[in-house]
């Protein structure tokens, strides 16, 4: 509620507000700006009209609607557009103050100039990174898709603006499959499906948001990952390997060692950034661990296992109707009902655990 009495209703964005005049509906394109105001007839009562960095083209008397390019906050005195961090000024394309993270060479650009290509309501990214097919012959292999929509879920409901990156690997999945992921997070503007073929392509993508380019981008510079989880397999060979394509004839290809980790700019994260690795053994030898050399390289905070972890009760708990769903669909698009917990295989006398990793 705004302090002239009109109550915003909000779900992952935008849905409607109420005020003395009637409730008025929001509509928007795919880059999440308002084009639209209709009311309970479906009748349109107010249009908007953009040009590339935001400046709107038309204007409506005594419009009070504040919601608009972005889906965002606009500021009628000012002219200056709320971007969750920063005031931005659509007559310049550029922010009014330095970005939070002051990183790369001009900390006002948005959207590395290209706003039509990118959205960037932060300035940050999250990514979660799915495995492949659970195993070749299990009869339901979604186990890495199904905790990775969990996470989505869980990050757009504590930040519903946030840009997040989800990254499946290929291991036993066709077109197809990724084509019914993207369904799932459907019409989300600011969720990216992306599928790789090897772990490389998951290191570049970190390093300059292009999976074909390992360098530190401008682009990555302008949007630092602040979350980042995975789900997959784990092996301790290596003193923690990621196997993204755990037995297929690919899964030389889509391991991910501490050797290849060396290969992130530091700078591609936030400062403070949290990871969160959900696989078995990633944090099993401590100092020498996997889990403690991602810490050392994002300068941030690591959650990883040691010893096992156990996905067999991520739908403990669930309801009928997403079970009926789950065999229509296959898996369900809202996510697992839990993420995976401990396992109970002692290792070296341990019970396995989630461990807190930081810089050392």
């Amino acid at each position: 509620m705004d302090s002239g009495n009109t109550v915003y209703n909000r779900g992952l964005s935008l849905i409607n507000r109420t005020n003395q005049n009637g409730t008025d509906y929001y509509h928007f394109n795919i880059h999440g700006d308002t084009i639209a105001l209709t009311n309970l007839l479906g009748e349109i009562t107010v249009n908007y009209q953009y040009d590339t960095f935001g400046n709107q083209l038309t204007n409506a008397e005594n419009d009070t609607n504040p919601f608009r390019y972005c889906g965002e906050y606009f500021d009628q005195e000012t002219g200056f557009i709320y971007l969750r961090n920063r005031y931005y000024d659509p007559s310049l394309g550029r922010f009014v103050t330095e970005d939070p993270i002051r990183d790369g060479e001009n900390w006002y650009v948005y959207c590395s100039n290209n706003p039509v290509m990118f959205v960037d309501p932060e300035g940050l990214e999250n990514i979660v990174v799915s495995g492949g097919k659970y195993g070749n012959d299990d009869p339901w292999p979604y186990e890495f898709i199904e905790t990775a929509l969990n996470k989505i879920w869980d990050w757009k409901e504590n930040n519903p603006d946030e840009t997040i990156t989800w990254i499946v690997s290929m291991a036993g999945w066709t077109q197809k499959d990724i084509d019914n992921f993207k369904n799932a997070v459907y019409p989300e503007k600011s969720i990216n499906v992306v599928a790789i073929t090897d772990s490389e392509q998951l290191i570049n993508y970190i390093n300059s948001k292009d999976i074909n380019s390992s360098s530190l981008s401008q682009a990555r510079k302008d949007d630092t990952i602040t979350d980042f989880a995975l789900f997959s397999h784990g092996l301790l060979e290596g003193n923690g390997t990621i196997a993204l394509g755990y037995g297929f004839s690919n899964s030389s290809n889509l391991k991910l060692s501490i050797s290849q980790t060396n290969k992130m700019n530091t700078s591609a994260f936030s400062p403070n950034s949290v990871s969160e690795f959900y696989s078995c053994n990633t944090g099993t030898t401590g100092n020498k661990s996997f889990a403690q050399n991602w810490s050392n390289k994002t300068s941030g905070i690591t959650y990883a296992f040691y010893g096992k972890s156990n996905y067999g009760k991520i739908h403990k708990g669930q309801s009928f109707g997403i079970w009926l769903s789950r065999q229509i669909r296959g898996f369900y698009w809202g996510g697992s009902w839990n993420l995976p917990i401990p396992g109970t295989e002692l290792h070296e006398g341990i019970k396995p655990h989630m461990r807190k990793f930081t810089p050392n």
